[in-house]
């Protein structure tokens, strides 16, 4: 007998009786980072720590010229930054009467109790949703927090529908921030490589580019071209750069190692690009597309902020301090009895910073040779 998958969608929507416990529901997965793995965590950071890097000397050797003093004068330079930690707070409240007509109610005690979801089951569903939201906070913040985030009429790069800056801007700069921020600095700008896919007008087409004229290994080529001050080896992209590195390899017929055809036939992940380590990012695709636009290229809006990006560098160099390394799993739950409420609460401080900018090398949309 046919199903009527209309008739039994209704049925799910207006039922009491399909949810009567926790385990019979699914929390719907998000594809999260793991943020240790893009980025080093840093505990114990205090407000105002200085980051210096000092720059190397040569050039001190000449022939010796005698009697007398041939001493040469040299400049040390370098680039000095603070930690600038910031305040961030989770706070999260609840009533059990924003239960009781939904598909949730089940999980809602009897008399007195029922005003107290803390309890059983129901208790740590929400904790555990809680909790998740914290965990990918911290990812989203560490990518793309901006202290000076603004909507695209407010002159900034986000979304004005849909989109609240206050969900970015609770940090200085985050890491796409700080890429925009060090292009404009003239002794990094030549750290810089063009995707010129990024100015693309569409989104789609900003991906879909990515196998045309310059592809994916010519970005990572261009990038291991300038690594000639130091030894790189950790290289992190968002997720759609891997696809189009994938896609590169499945046009050009290229089968060469076993590996590269698991990736392609049983559908692996990308683990290397040019034979470097790499880690990419499904979280900076997914928050990029849903809320940023407003770059221009010409008189042409884009239609995303810095769509694609890859760098290549030390782990070690890109760091997100916190006071405390669990800061972020160190959560209150409680009740209130007198407003009936349950509060969820988290505090941390956090800061991301790049160590040494001279050994970040950056493919953005950035073009230095413009």
């Amino acid at each position: 007998m046919a199903v009527d998958i209309q008739a039994e969608f209704k049925s799910f929507s207006t039922s009491e009786t399909y949810v009567t416990e926790a385990a019979q529901m699914m929390i719907n997965s998000i594809a999260e980072d793991n943020v240790g793995d893009l980025l080093t965590i840093v505990p114990d950071v205090t407000n105002g720590a200085p980051l210096a890097v000092v720059d190397q000397m040569d050039k001190v050797t000449k022939t010796d010229a005698g009697c007398g003093d041939n001493s040469i004068a040299k400049t040390v330079g370098g680039f000095q930054q603070k930690w600038n930690v910031k305040d961030l707070s989770v706070h999260v409240k609840w009533c059990w009467a924003d239960f009781k007509s939904s598909f949730l109610a089940f999980g809602l005690s009897k008399g007195i109790r029922k005003a107290d979801l803390t309890t059983a089951d129901f208790g740590d569903f929400l904790e555990s949703l809680g909790n998740n939201a914290i965990t990918r906070d911290f990812g989203r913040i560490a990518l793309m927090a901006n202290g000076s985030a603004a909507t695209v009429t407010g002159g900034g790069y986000f979304k004005d529908a849909g989109v609240d800056v206050a969900d970015y801007n609770q940090i200085e700069r985050g890491l796409s921030a700080t890429l925009d921020y060090l292009s404009t600095i003239t002794r990094f700008q030549k750290n810089f490589v063009h995707i010129p896919q990024n100015t693309i007008t569409t989104r789609q087409n900003q991906f879909d580019g990515l196998n045309g004229t310059k592809k994916v290994s010519d970005i990572a080529f261009e990038l291991e071209e300038l690594a000639i001050n130091f030894d790189p080896s950790h290289q992190i992209c968002n997720h759609k750069m891997t696809q189009g590195f994938k896609r590169e390899l499945r046009d050009a017929g290229a089968f060469p190692t076993d590996a590269t055809r698991d990736m392609l036939v049983n559908g692996n992940t990308v683990t290397s690009i040019n034979g470097y380590d790499t880690k990419s990012s499904k979280v900076y695709d997914r928050y990029t597309t849903a809320d940023t636009s407003g770059i221009f290229a010409g008189a042409a809006a884009v239609d995303t902020h810095n769509p694609n990006f890859m760098l290549l560098t030390t782990k070690d160099n890109l760091l997100m301090g916190m006071d405390e390394q669990n800061a972020i799993s160190d959560v209150e739950w409680f009740r209130d009895p007198i407003k009936d409420e349950v509060h969820f609460k988290c505090k941390y401080r956090a800061d991301f910073k790049v160590a040494n900018p001279d050994y970040l090398l950056s493919a953005t949309s950035f073009d230095p040779a413009a």
